[in-house]
């Protein structure tokens, strides 16, 4: 009343039990036909394959076919919401594969082997700062030696660099440029400075930052998932893999699976040898949608049944 809105053309937001329900809803109201004519645009909704998916969610959250449960190894544990996209992105995956995937956040300030035994998989997200580094070094030194599905971005990949650098090469003082709380000048800088940040003293908006495709390397796991040799990713990073050692870590057994275009960076790692073993510099939870889960988070999982 008194919105000058036709009552036609009225859309009823109502409570669902997943967010995925909402465009459904719309739908049913004929949301798509008040767009097409007020636009004068045509639009033609696919909304089956949507609505099989937000069955699959719905029927797994009540009676779930099989249980997935998956830690996030983090250093912003106490806010639920810190880490909000790489769970949907589970969730996305869950839909396809028909089963439930719990993911539960792991406060890696405070992080011990013990309180990994009960997951089925790891995940070691993004974050800035030396804070939390080793109880996310442990996690993943975890998950490689029991063979436990893994998957590193971002920061993750730069911390299982340095746990292979310092547990299996041997180079036990390898660490982060980005690293402050040293108390002793770094020799073994296995992750150091973009070269296009060396001598930039304002940081702000100065990182690697939107969409930078990457080069796959056939027969490697990353190659399998996505089924192509170059994709396109979002980054966010300001620090890379060192080169002078990506020989070394691949005479070890780990090897750079993705580079950037011209060649002179690499961005996925992998350990074949293990069941999955995959990190990747950018981010895929930026670009999963529920239709298309991020292939490494698809892989992760499948590794996991």
């Amino acid at each position: 009343m008194f919105c000058n809105v036709e009552s036609t053309s009225i859309i009823d937001n109502v409570d669902v039990s997943t967010i995925y329900e909402i465009p459904i809803s719309f739908y049913k109201q004929g949301v798509h036909e008040i767009l097409s004519s007020k636009l004068n645009i045509k639009v033609d909704p696919k909304i089956e394959e949507l609505s099989k998916l937000v069955g699959v969610i719905k029927s797994n959250f009540f009676v779930p076919k099989k249980i997935i449960n998956i830690a996030i190894c983090g250093k912003y544990a106490e806010l639920d919401d810190s880490y909000a996209s790489i769970r949907e992105s589970l969730v996305h995956v869950a839909a396809h594969l028909d089963l439930l995937i719990k993911s539960t956040l792991i406060d890696s300030n405070d992080l011990n082997e013990s309180c990994l035994k009960e997951f089925d998989g790891i995940i070691v997200p993004g974050g800035f700062g030396g804070k939390g580094y080793e109880g996310k070094i442990m996690a993943i030194k975890y998950a490689r030696e029991n063979n436990i599905p893994f998957l590193g971005i971002c920061l993750g990949l730069q911390l299982a660099v340095i746990e292979f650098a310092r547990n299996v090469c041997g180079i036990l003082d390898a660490d982060t440029e980005e690293n402050l709380a040293r108390d002793k000048p770094l020799k073994s800088p296995v992750i150091h400075l973009l070269p296009e940040q060396k001598g930039i003293k304002d940081k702000g908006a100065t990182m690697r930052l939107g969409g930078y495709p990457v080069i796959l390397k056939k027969n490697t796991i990353a190659f399998k998932l996505y089924g192509q040799d170059r994709i396109i990713e979002r980054f966010r990073n300001r620090y890379e893999v060192n080169n002078d050692y990506i020989d070394l870590f691949a005479k070890n057994g780990l090897i750079v699976s993705g580079f950037s275009s011209d060649f002179k960076m690499a961005k996925l790692i992998e350990i074949p040898e293990n069941k999955f073993f995959v990190a990747c510099q950018f981010h895929p939870e930026l670009i999963t949608r529920i239709e298309n889960p991020a292939k490494l988070f698809l892989g992760l999982i499948k590794a996991c049944i």
